[in-house]
């Protein structure tokens, strides 16, 4: 997606560019209602999730996603969070992956869902942070990337796709900013000269959407009625701590029936912990000597 609400950055490798307590009763007569009260919703319930399950299924794995390019070319989809799921007819793909962005290091993960990115920013060139030949847009030293297909005949006129994402480390999931990624499209093409109903008619025909963003990029900070609603807070690259990203995926009466999620543990660089440690080498020295003179006295 090409617009101010996408800022276009592809990946290093590339080169180029969403029971209370109930109060004691004063009659037998009176439990025994609240009891069958109580069975009765459970029975409801479970009626309603068999129903909802029996509708739509999902299994999440981790490891290669071939379809996926995250926009790009050379963005590495051998380590992605996969989300499979079955609705009807259609099965959606729900991708969601972090990398190093441009040159910086590329990022560990624990094989399960969980990445490891170190601090700073830079315009994609770690070695020269003030390097703009890479990219012209200051970003942090990592990237995360999503992937939403449909097949078997769907497309998104019968799907929505929303982005969760938070702008500080720690941000609970009911606190997470979202980003509709229908809309955004939409508003992409807008902003690329295509009229409103030019835009939403060629978005409804799509099968797929993708692409990589950092959190340092305005538009996920920015307000924009229906496309993007940020979370609280501001992003600073030199925080540590993580970061929870979950892409979900609704039907048409707006029903979530599936979802992927992703944490980005953000660590501070290498360097950083050298010089770190490198400044208590002379309290250490100092705790050394002041426990020998005690041992010699």
């Amino acid at each position: 997606m090409h617009s101010q609400f996408s800022q276009k950055d592809h990946s290093r490798e590339g080169m180029s560019c969403g029971l209370d307590v109930e109060p004691e009763v004063a009659s037998l007569e009176g439990q025994k209602q609240k009891a069958n009260m109580k069975k009765l919703q459970l029975a409801i319930m479970a009626a309603s999730l068999a129903g909802a399950m029996s509708a739509s299924a999902s299994v999440t794995t981790f490891g290669s996603l071939p379809g996926a390019t995250f926009g790009g070319t050379g963005n590495p989809n051998n380590a992605v969070e996969v989300t499979t799921i079955t609705d009807g007819g259609n099965t959606i793909t729900l991708g969601l992956a972090a990398q190093g962005r441009y040159e910086n290091p590329a990022l560990g993960n624990n094989g399960n869902g969980t990445y490891y990115a170190t601090t700073g920013a830079n315009y994609g060139n770690p070695a020269n942070p003030a390097d703009k030949s890479q990219s012209t847009i200051l970003g942090s030293t990592w990237n995360f990337d999503f992937y939403a297909n449909i097949a078997g005949g769907g497309n998104l006129s019968g799907y929505t796709f929303v982005l969760n994402y938070p702008l500080t480390p720690g941000t609970p999931v009911g606190n997470l900013g979202s980003l509709n990624l229908n809309a955004a499209a939409v508003a992409a093409l807008v902003t690329s000269g295509d009229t409103l109903a030019a835009a939403e008619a060629a978005v409804s025909t799509l099968t797929t959407i993708q692409d990589g963003e950092n959190l340092d990029f305005a538009f996920l900070a920015t307000s924009v009625a229906g496309v993007v609603s940020p979370p609280a807070g501001s992003f600073n690259p030199n925080a540590i701590g993580d970061y929870t990203f979950v892409l979900g995926a609704y039907n048409a009466r707006g029903t979530l029936i599936g979802q992927s999620d992703i944490t980005v543990d953000v660590v501070p660089e290498p360097t950083t912990m050298i010089a770190g440690a490198l400044l208590l080498l002379p309290f250490g020295a100092s705790t050394i000597r002041i426990l020998r003179k005690r041992q010699t006295a």
